[in-house]
């Protein structure tokens, strides 16, 4: 029995890796009030945004070694300890969102880049997906990355594929990346009870490592303690050639 438990866990990890490859793997064009555009390969025309703590107080003694000035996110993530949080501020259409459908596939294939050393599973949830899972009280972790699947058209059929107790048995092993998108996209009136129920995951799964996305206003509206806060700095004369130049060669 447990020979044949590990193989359904391996097994799934297998199908949810691919899965998240192939279903996220287009880049999101939304905001670009686009019409009838081709649908690109986001590996292909993704720019590595840089990140700042130098705008917003960060709390450097929450890393494992200081970074400090603008830097692509793999140096953050590096630095990160587990059980820690990065949460990273942008403007609207300053790639917040793209930034972690980049990271969620870059990390499901296993191909970090050479600054970050190991290997995580990563998971992600759009919190304003999850309110309704706050009516009847706080749902663990495991239970809100269930109730996102099923809520999630891309995924749905993942929580009638997986083996019993395999989401439990991953956080509870560490080697997780929490990608938690949107807090500024979450109803005002449960907005502080999901920032205060983030920062208890952090907590209860001290061995996972979590990034947390918002407007800069949405986020000072329900603060979290004990992470980093960094902000998205605009592209340079460098990364808006290496876009253009992508996306028109995608094209």
């Amino acid at each position: 029995k447990r020979v044949a438990g590990l193989w359904a866990g391996w097994s799934f990890e297998r199908t949810y890796r691919r899965r998240i490859y192939e279903d996220y793997g287009v880049f999101n064009d939304r905001g670009l009030g686009l019409i009838n555009a081709s649908r690109l390969d986001l590996e292909r025309v993704y720019v590595d945004l840089q990140i700042s703590d130098q705008i917003i107080q960060a709390r450097s003694d929450l890393l494992g070694h200081p970074v400090h000035g603008r830097q692509p996110i793999w140096h953050f993530l590096e630095a990160m300890r587990p059980g820690r949080g990065l949460a990273i501020l942008g403007s609207p259409g300053s790639g917040k969102t793209t930034l972690l459908q980049y990271l969620l596939l870059v990390f499901a294939a296993n191909r970090p880049r050479k600054q970050f050393k190991g290997k995580l599973l990563p998971i992600l949830i759009e919190l304003r997906l999850l309110t309704s899972c706050f009516e009847s009280g706080s749902p663990t972790l495991a239970e809100a990355i269930r109730a996102y699947w099923s809520r999630s058209s891309r995924i749905a059929d993942l929580t009638k594929q997986e083996p019993a107790g395999w989401v439990e048995g991953k956080l509870d092993g560490g080697d997780v990346l929490l990608l938690l998108d949107g807090l500024d996209e979450v109803p005002h009136a449960v907005r502080g009870q999901i920032s205060k129920w983030v920062q208890a995951q952090m907590r209860d799964n001290r061995a996972c490592r979590f990034v947390l996305t918002s407007r800069p206003g949405g986020y000072t509206t329900a603060p979290l303690t004990d992470v980093t806060v960094l902000e998205i700095q605009p592209f340079s004369r460098e990364q808006i050639y290496s876009f253009i130049d992508s996306w028109y060669l995608e094209n």
